[in-house]
């Protein structure tokens, strides 16, 4: 991995980060949403994400956003799921000193 060197502040910035988690929603006959904790949250890929650096060395992540997006997925005639996607990224730098 080549480190940039450019300054940001008194951080140098190493690259950009980003980690994606994935799970499957399910609903119910009357499309209720079924109670699960498999399914990604926002706050789980934002900790993902800082861990990720952390792995690459970098101190902290700066400029951290996140998307969460539902994709209904086709169904049978037993109820119906969506895919839930969360994708997180940001800079990871590390402080000088």
């Amino acid at each position: 991995m080549e480190i940039d060197l450019r300054l940001y502040g008194d951080a140098v910035v190493m690259n950009p980060v980003r980690v994606r988690l994935a799970g499957i929603e399910r609903r119910d006959a009357k499309g209720n949403a079924v109670a699960s904790v498999t399914l990604p949250t926002e706050q789980e890929a934002t900790a993902a994400l800082q861990r990720a650096a952390r792995v690459q060395g970098a101190d902290e992540v700066l400029r951290v956003a996140s998307d969460y997006r539902r994709l209904a997925l086709a169904a049978g005639p037993g109820g119906n799921s969506a895919a839930v996607e969360v994708n997180a990224w940001g800079t990871a730098v590390r402080r000088k000193g």
